[in-house]
């Protein structure tokens, strides 16, 4: 009997199925792998993104009080509802620029909305610390005119240890990233 080998009847160009499923148990498990890898470098790119920006949100927000309150002539620190969920604290500055222009700055950080906010006023407005007063700036702000920072968790205004010169303690959150940031400012002129 001739077998069926050597007359080459038998065709040895497929797979079996064993080899089938384990090719596609191996590239399951790879392509299972890859995607983990990517899931989680994109979470940690998204995570250490998101604390740099919270960093550079303190940074700007400190560089930009500095600058507003460096040239101070008077200075006030006022709060309304000091220590509850809706306390408000504002900081008015009055200072002169260049060419002897004065200006009134209102900063004003609501710890409901998480924000600071500011307004620029001419050399006129005045401010005494009144709850009405507070509650009228709190109005009048909105987050397309007034928005100086997002994401707020609290702030301390210090002027205890030196009438010329205060501390500013600001801490930032968001989910679950928190950055606090400390900054001295020295008035360069004489207070008021």
């Amino acid at each position: 009997m001739i077998e069926m080998e050597e007359v080459g009847l038998i065709d040895e160009r497929g797979f079996s199925l064993v080899e089938v499923v384990a090719t596609v148990a191996i590239l399951s498990f790879l392509i299972f792998a890859i995607c983990t890898f990517m899931s989680t470098s994109s979470n940690l790119y998204k995570e250490s993104s998101l604390e740099i920006d919270l960093q550079q949100e303190a940074q700007t927000t400190m560089n930009q009080l500095n600058d507003m309150l460096l040239s101070a002539n008077k200075f006030k620190v006022s709060y309304k509802n000091h220590g509850l969920a809706n306390e408000v604290a504002v900081m008015f500055s009055q200072a002169t620029e260049e060419i002897d222009t004065k200006v009134s700055y209102c900063i004003i950080w609501m710890k409901e909305r998480g924000k600071l906010y500011f307004i620029k006023n001419d050399d006129t407005f005045t401010f005494a610390g009144t709850e009405s007063e507070i509650t009228n700036l709190c109005n009048s702000v909105t987050d397309e005119a007034n928005l100086m920072a997002e994401y707020i968790n609290s702030m301390l205004i210090d002027q205890s240890v030196d009438k010329q010169a205060i501390s500013i303690t600001i801490s930032f959150h968001i989910r679950d990233d928190h950055y606090e940031m400390t900054k001295q400012i020295k008035f360069r002129n004489q207070q008021e």
